[in-house]
C-alpha cells in the first residue's frame, strides 16, 4: 500500500484556491516559464505570493516548486527528485519510460501529484 503525502494535497490545495481567484479576474492562468509539454512555472508574483511556492518532498525532502497546466491545474514539479534517483543508480535508463514508479519503489509515499517524468540524455524531462 502506497501513501499519499496530505501537506502536499493541503498545499495544492490553497495555490489551487489562488489561482482559481486570479484566472476569475484575468481569464487566464498565471503563467510563468515553461517547464515541457504544456507546463508552466506558476507566476507566483502575479499571486501576490513572496516567493515561489515550493513543498518538501516526501522522496528526498528537498523543496520541490509547483507547476500548472493551460487549465489551472497544479503539480509538484518532481524532476529535482528523478534527477537525484538517476545519479543514485548510475545505470543506462531507456527514453520515453516514466521513472516515476522507480523513484516510488522503495518510498511509501506515490508521486500523487507529478506528470510522468522520463530521461533524456540522462536528464529529467516531461513526456506525453
Amino acid at each position: 500500500m502506497k501513501l499519499i503525502d496530505l501537506r502536499m494535497a493541503q498545499f495544492i490545495r490553497n495555490v489551487k484556491v489562488r489561482i482559481v481567484s486570479y484566472r476569475q479576474a484575468h481569464t487566464y492562468p498565471p503563467y510563468g516559464e515553461e517547464v515541457g509539454h504544456g507546463l508552466y512555472e506558476i507566476n507566483y508574483k502575479a499571486l501576490q505570493l513572496s516567493s515561489r511556492p515550493e513543498i518538501e518532498s516526501p522522496f528526498s525532502g528537498i523543496k520541490l516548486p509547483l507547476m500548472m497546466d493551460p487549465k489551472g491545474n497544479v503539480y509538484v514539479d518532481c524532476r529535482a527528485d528523478v534527477l537525484e534517483w538517476i545519479q543514485a543508480q548510475q545505470e543506462k535508463l531507456s527514453q520515453g519510460k516514466d521513472l516515476l514508479g522507480r523513484l516510488m519503489a522503495d518510498s511509501p509515499f506515490v508521486p500523487a501529484y507529478s506528470k510522468p517524468i522520463g530521461a533524456q540524455n540522462g536528464e529529467p524531462v516531461y513526456i506525453k
